[in-house]
């Protein structure tokens, strides 16, 4: 194993001083919008019913935001492409990749919507702002993560460009926008009154 990291990181280091300066501007969009979404778990007024949550899920689409951040800057989705191949070098079955990957991409796909459905299903109380951010952080994470099996297929559909922007780059971006809407929605909203919506009693 200890070959195949050593491999893994001589692949990664390579690439990772080529990093691009528009990893560097995601890097920055993706922190500042992760200062956003703290900021909206301090200060927006949730429900008292459902603060505690409301609260929870900014701060881990925060945290997702931050390790989005880091991937960008570090390429870390790149280390774990290189250690697949390394490691498939390594134990013989280079040749027969393919094979491999399409099972690890669809495993990873069903885990990734079976997760979806929980967590909105978790979220079915909270504002519509909040289940719109936990979607763009998954919507983000996901393209990440899938990028990160280097199937050729699909980053071939990835590379697919749609004016100046890449496709993956274009659904990464999507899901940080959606974010950005529910924050200042959030921000915005109001928290309704203890009654508000219940028949008086009578008197």
């Amino acid at each position: 194993m200890a070959g195949v990291a050593d491999c893994a990181l001589g692949h990664w280091g390579a690439a990772r001083d080529a990093v691009p300066v528009a990893a560097w501007a995601g890097a920055a969009v993706c922190l500042a919008i992760a200062a956003l979404a703290r900021h909206v778990a301090r200060q927006a007024a949730f429900p008292a019913a459902t603060r505690a949550l409301e609260q929870a899920v900014w701060r881990v689409v925060g945290a997702g935001l931050i390790a989005l951040a880091l991937d960008r800057a570090a390429d870390l989705t790149g280390l774990l492409t290189a250690a697949g191949r390394c490691l498939s070098q390594a134990q013989g079955w280079y040749e027969d990749r393919r094979g491999v990957q399409s099972r690890v991409l669809v495993a990873l796909l069903v885990a990734l919507t079976v997760a979806g459905i929980l967590v909105l299903a978790a979220l079915r109380r909270t504002r519509r702002g909040t289940r719109v951010a936990a979607a763009g952080l998954a919507l983000a994470l996901g393209v990440t993560l899938v990028r990160a099996i280097g199937y050729h297929p699909v980053d071939a559909l990835f590379g697919t460009r749609i004016g100046a922007l890449r496709l993956s780059w274009l659904m990464g971006l999507s899901g940080l926008a959606l974010i950005c809407l529910a924050a200042v929605a959030a921000l915005r909203q109001p928290c309704p009154h203890p009654g508000a919506g219940q028949p008086p009693e009578p008197g």
